[in-house]
């Protein structure tokens, strides 16, 4: 579980992105390293081989005197090694025959070893910007001890004619001096950056996961208190609500939507209580009409008058049935299931003549339609309706208008009214108001309850609002 923990996630994703940044950045640090000495390696050579160009002057070519003792009459015989004529620089000097006339002690074990330069070109008396050049990229055998073995390394190419101004008679000779630029200096610095990155790539990555693992840790911490809250939430304690951290992140906005969402389980559950309170009320009032009927019957079989009791019990009957389809009717429009009947475009008029028959007047403009599911609809009119001629004292009116964009239904009575602080309650489940207390109307105070929900499952809406005239004015607002 803790290696499942969201910790644990979060360090090894920060981890491995922390390492996949830093071996790409430490790869691209050695090669810029090791570009940047091969570059400034081969402009030192290129600035070497200019310094040892032949010097023009007039048609006399100079090199330095010591330098030219040796091209013209070959190494200097010492015991010693041989001069370093220019420390520092690795070069090489090819005579035209293809022989080495001098090299640096870097190249000297491949001397025997037989390295290899292409000879020189002869050169005209004048000299010109060809007599530096790229030469070719050389690479060394293998010679054991030697810092450049097997080493690959472009070289400078530099042509030139010594004519001895010591003696006019000297005979012209060129020379091809090569100028190499190491990798040794590149090689070291990368050395260099490897001794540095191999412990600190590492390091870093495990101190990123550390820092990681220990700022999810204390991220989650009031995550943590919610879930333990939340958890002790129960039907014996449903009030209990969690601490809203101050932190004003996201965090406390879960925590926010978490109390939201408990105070409307709460009173999600405080109505189902309350409804299954108020259903067992109204159950038990035709039952217990029913059973004392029939026991009272029962009890005096020669006096009792048993097509009254079979009247009564069947009139509880129905009322039973109407109050358990209502019941039915109010938990399928809770769980969000829709009739199989597909919508369609019903005139509202012609459907409200129907349910309301002969004794109700109806009055609507002509083609006033809206796309609806039928029995939704003759539903809701049905309770409208019938809740008006409830409580009417001699008359009841329909009218249904519409403006292209909106249908509207009014059902008005002239009875008691609806006080002005009645009206929103009036919609709430098993609601009766003071003056329609008797049951022996037939009413259950689920009628406007499921009007409302009907209406807002078609998009509308259903309010009472102030009329003309004596009496409760109900208005069904549907889209057209």
């Amino acid at each position: 579980m803790r290696l499942r923990s969201v910790r644990a996630r979060s360090a090894v994703a920060a981890a491995a992105a922390a390492a996949v940044m830093m071996v790409c950045g430490a790869v691209w640090m050695r090669h810029e390293v090791r570009e940047q000495r091969l570059d400034a390696a081969w402009k030192s050579a290129r600035m070497q081989a200019d310094t040892m160009r032949v010097l023009v002057d007039g048609s006399w070519n100079r090199l330095d005197p010591a330098l030219e003792e040796v091209l013209l009459f070959g190494p200097v015989q010492s015991p010693l090694p041989p001069p370093a004529f220019f420390p520092g620089v690795t070069y090489a000097v090819v005579s035209a025959e293809g022989q080495l006339v001098e090299t640096t002690g870097d190249l000297e074990p491949f001397r025997s070893a037989g390295l290899s330069l292409p000879t020189p070109q002869l050169l005209h008396a004048d000299m010109s910007s060809d007599a530096m050049r790229d030469g070719p990229t050389v690479t060394l055998g293998e010679v054991p001890g030697s810092p450049l073995s097997g080493r690959r390394m472009r070289t400078v190419r530099v042509d030139v004619n010594i004519l001895g101004w010591r003696s006019k008679s000297t005979p012209q000779r060129t020379f091809a001096i090569y100028v190499f630029a190491t990798p040794l200096d590149a090689e070291g610095a990368v050395a260099a950056v490897d001794r540095i990155l191999l412990p600190a790539v590492p390091i870093a990555v495990l101190l990123v996961s550390m820092v990681a693992w220990y700022a999810t840790r204390r991220a989650l911490r009031p995550v943590e208190a919610i879930r333990a809250r939340t958890a002790s939430v129960s039907a014996e304690s449903p009030k209990e609500r969690v601490t809203v951290p101050d932190t004003g992140d996201e965090i406390a906005a879960l925590a926010v939507t978490i109390n939201e969402t408990l105070a409307r389980l709460e009173h999600a559950g405080e109505m189902q209580r309350r409804l299954i309170a108020d259903a067992a009320h109204e159950l038990r009032s035709p039952l217990t009409v029913l059973i004392a009927g029939l026991e009272v019957a029962l009890v005096h079989p020669g006096t009792a008058d048993w097509q009254d009791t079979a009247g009564t019990a069947l009139a509880q009957g129905r009322r039973l049935q109407r109050l358990t389809e209502d019941l039915l009717l109010m938990a399928r429009i809770d769980a969000g299931l829709r009739p199989g009947a597909e919508a369609e475009t019903v005139v509202v008029g012609d459907l409200a003549r129907a349910v309301a028959g002969p004794g109700v007047p109806v009055h609507d403009d002509a083609g006033v339609t809206a796309r609806v599911v039928r029995a939704d609809l003759e539903r809701a009119l049905r309770n409208l309706i019938e809740n008006a001629v409830r409580h009417a004292t001699s008359a009841v009116t329909v009218t249904v208008t519409g403006d292209g964009e909106t249908v509207r239904v009014l059902v008005a009575d002239d009875g008691p009214g609806i006080a002005p602080e009645d009206r929103e309650r009036v919609f709430a489940r098993f609601t009766r108001l003071d003056e329609a207390r008797g049951r022996e109307h037939g009413g259950s105070g689920l009628g406007l309850a499921i009007t409302r929900q009907l209406a807002g499952r078609m998009g509308g809406d259903v309010r009472v609002v102030d009329g003309p005239g004596p009496g409760a004015h109900l208005r069904l607002t549907l889209p057209s």
